[in-house]
């Protein structure tokens, strides 16, 4: 070969590729998949703009295209967690809506609370029933890994609206003492590695 009128050295082909294993072939697989949602803004009324993202049919069809992209992924994934901001105003019919889009998941789905979520001041009732769940702070195993999910939104909602109070910092210690044998993952809708608005950037530094 020549380049510029100069002779060139014939290179060398570069090893072909390995063979690569398909994503879909379960016996290639030996970890476990889980999916996150965030901010789906299940709206009620208003909005009825379709080019906004927080329209009311449209958020509602992302969400229930998200819950089937998910069902049909493969190897199956074993676990959603939706990292808040469920609904928009957080009124018990968006709950409603997005509960029943969300129950079409084939597998278990963990729900964190985001400040929308808090709009009704109402001791989270909403998204307690949505989530199944009389805490807003829980944790979870799955597969020799530890999960916790925690919720900063004040309640009732109010600025400065993020609110990582003593007891919440106790008992996330707590949890990852109690579990420091197991790779952890926590969850939250805000930011909690930026300082000086969310003092759990601290406490998550002393179990890095």
């Amino acid at each position: 070969r020549f380049r510029r009128g100069w002779p060139v050295a014939a290179q060398p082909r570069p090893p072909a590729r390995p063979a690569q294993k398909q994503i879909g072939d379960r016996q290639s697989f030996n970890g476990f998949i889980f999916a996150t949602i965030a901010d789906s803004h299940i709206l009620d009324q208003g909005y009825t703009d379709v080019r906004y993202i927080k329209a009311f049919e449209k958020s509602r069809q992302l969400l229930a295209n998200y819950v089937g992209d998910i069902n049909a992924h493969q190897p199956p994934v074993d676990f959603v967690v939706h990292l808040g901001d469920v609904t928009e105003l957080g009124t018990t019919a968006e709950f409603d809506t997005a509960l029943a889009i969300t129950s079409g998941l084939a597998c278990p789905l963990y729900a964190v609370v985001g400040n929308h979520d808090n709009f009704q001041s109402d001791a989270k009732r909403g998204w307690k029933a949505f989530a199944g769940r009389d805490s807003t702070n829980y944790s979870f195993d799955h597969l020799g890994h530890h999960f916790v999910v925690i919720d900063c939104t004040l309640d009732p909602y109010a600025y400065p609206y993020v609110d990582c109070d003593s007891t919440l910092r106790a008992w996330v210690a707590a949890d990852l003492l109690a579990n420091s044998a197991l790779p952890t993952i926590v969850f939250s809708h805000y930011n909690m590695w930026e300082r000086p608005w969310n003092p759990m950037f601290d406490l998550g530094r002393s179990y890095a």
